[in-house]
């Protein structure tokens, strides 16, 4: 089973090519869904109210607080990423075990590099996109306002020297059927599928 890896930035276009790949076969890890799981541990949860004074049962009061305050989305991060590569490191063992294997497994995971402990990928891939379309994309995509979506860039922004680690960068600066078009092209020539 070959490995990869997907990040990017906030409103780069990661999910599009994801998807791609899913709908080519691969078995998607995607860390978001875990993430939220994670939050919804009792230790993590008493863990964030102990912190922050608050009652976390509501992701967006949360996102709110944590993306306006880089220093606060640090200290989330203290809490939750243990717990969270934990249990990405517990998908991915559970993909490797699956009998017959998938032949490609994809950790959807934005801040991949960010990451300590997982294993080795075969491929890294980053999925950017300018900071102005990533602005518009958040502000039409999740009903923000453009000082709430350049918040959410901003918390990002010592994420960027990562990004560029991976080892093949895709740039989404065209429209969404423009970058659908570049993913397949790519889905065909790195991952032939049935």
């Amino acid at each position: 089973m070959k490995l990869w890896a997907i990040a990017g930035p906030i409103a780069a276009g990661k999910s599009t090519l994801v998807e791609i790949l899913s709908d080519a076969g691969a078995y998607i890890i995607d860390a978001d869904k875990l993430g939220h799981r994670v939050l919804e541990q009792a230790e993590i949860i008493e863990a964030i109210k102990c912190e922050f004074g608050i009652e976390y049962t509501d992701r967006s009061i949360l996102s709110e607080l944590v993306f306006s305050d880089s220093t606060k989305l640090k200290k989330l991060n203290q809490i939750v990423r243990p717990q969270l590569e934990a249990a990405i490191i517990k998908s991915i063992e559970k993909v490797s075990s699956m009998n017959p294997q998938p032949p490609l497994a994809v950790l959807d995971a934005a801040v991949y590099f960010q990451f300590t402990s997982l294993p080795k990928m075969d491929l890294t891939i980053s999925v950017t996109a300018s900071e102005e379309l990533r602005v518009m994309r958040l502000m039409d995509r999740n009903d923000l306002s453009q000082q709430q979506a350049q918040a959410r860039i901003e918390s990002q922004r010592d994420l960027y020297a990562g990004f560029l680690e991976a080892e093949m960068v895709m740039v989404n600066d065209g429209t969404e059927e423009q970058f659908k078009e570049v993913s397949m092209k790519f889905v065909d020539e790195k991952y032939p599928h049935q």
